[in-house]
């Protein structure tokens, strides 16, 4: 049985200034990306290796940066990462979910 992933598909219609404004929605997708971070850190390096379109690392890192370094962090970056890499990440899992389930 497939688990569920933190991947909100409202995020789809959300425009920067919206998550700029909305600090229920950005605290939210903060939430969900260190979970992702964390998650992160557990996959095996042979199964990373099978999806180098994915910023693994820099997810990880996101996650460290969001949780000890909360005030610094950049609603820019996030945006970016939100545009950029949210999806083939959420693909990735998702073959991730199926070879090991």
């Amino acid at each position: 049985m497939m688990r569920s992933l933190p991947f909100n598909p409202t995020l789809k219609g959300i425009t920067y200034e919206q998550l700029v404004d909305d600090r229920r929605t950005r605290e939210a997708i903060i939430l969900n990306f260190v979970v992702i971070g964390e998650a992160i850190k557990k996959i095996p390096p042979d199964s990373i290796e099978m999806s180098p379109d994915v910023p693994w690392n820099e997810f990880s890192r996101m996650r460290d940066k969001m949780v000890h370094s909360y005030f610094s962090l950049s609603i820019t970056l996030l945006w970016a990462t939100i545009q950029h890499d949210l999806i083939p990440l959420e693909v990735a899992a998702k073959e991730l979910l199926k070879e090991y389930s």
